[in-house]
């Protein structure tokens, strides 16, 4: 389902070494296309728990994800995540939209 499928991309992004442009992209995707659609909370959190590479536990709730997900995308390098993503995007028309400043729109409350 698409809540553990965002789960998912959650979990990447937080526990992989580098920043994978795919994974951002399709969080940012997921979210486009679903403004309202909200991770499987349990999947994310467990994920977390067996792969955490993190220095501080963070627990995902429906009051604290948005801003937790944002937090994240202000560090990253754009250029970096947007490079990354490219190759895995069909519609290069896409890619004018894919940009932080969309992404914290999407991640607004």
């Amino acid at each position: 389902n698409k809540a553990s499928l965002l789960a998912a991309k959650v979990i990447a992004l937080f526990t992989r070494p580098y920043t994978k442009g795919r994974d951002v992209y399709d969080i940012f995707w997921f979210r486009s296309k679903w403004k309202d659609l909200k991770p499987n909370y349990e999947l994310l959190n467990n994920g977390l728990l067996q792969i955490t590479t993190l220095r501080k536990k963070v627990t995902f709730n429906e009051e604290n994800w948005l801003g937790i997900l944002k937090e994240k995308i202000e560090t990253l390098n754009w250029k970096e995540v947007i490079n990354d993503a490219r190759p895995f995007i069909e519609n290069p028309d896409e890619l004018l939209t894919f940009s932080k400043e969309n992404m914290l729109l999407l991640f607004s409350e």
